[in-house]
């Protein structure tokens, strides 16, 4: 029988979790861990899959304006940094307009996996 996750943990991980990801986003690194290429390959990813996958992409935006966000954050992301890329990805996923499309930030995840796979006091 699994317990029952403590409401500390949960607020752990709320207060936690942007905290470790502002400063991460926040420590210099030598080098990238996305080349840019990578960055525009994800982004056409991002754009076609969501497209192909999402019921009513164009409920809240249009075709022209979703397009041309992604047109724009593709020419920004030589002068962007990585956590730069990310936020303007998450804005572009806003667009949609409903609360279940979005970017996840794999470091939130593996710390809310962490924590919910821990046995409770």
């Amino acid at each position: 029988m699994t317990s029952p996750v403590r409401p500390w943990f949960v607020v752990f991980a709320v207060v936690l979790c942007p905290y470790v990801v502002n400063v991460a986003a926040q420590t210099p690194s030598t080098s990238p861990v996305v080349s840019k290429a990578q960055w525009r390959d994800d982004l056409r990813y991002f754009a076609r899959e969501l497209a192909k996958r999402h019921k009513n992409l164009y409920h809240a935006t249009t075709r022209a304006q979703f397009d041309a966000g992604v047109a724009a954050l593709d020419g920004a992301i030589d002068l962007l940094q990585d956590h730069q890329i990310i936020i303007r990805l998450r804005q572009l996923a806003a667009t949609v307009g409903d609360g279940h499309t979005g970017v996840q930030m794999p470091s939130c995840d593996a710390v809310m996996d962490w924590i919910l796979a821990r046995p409770a006091p």
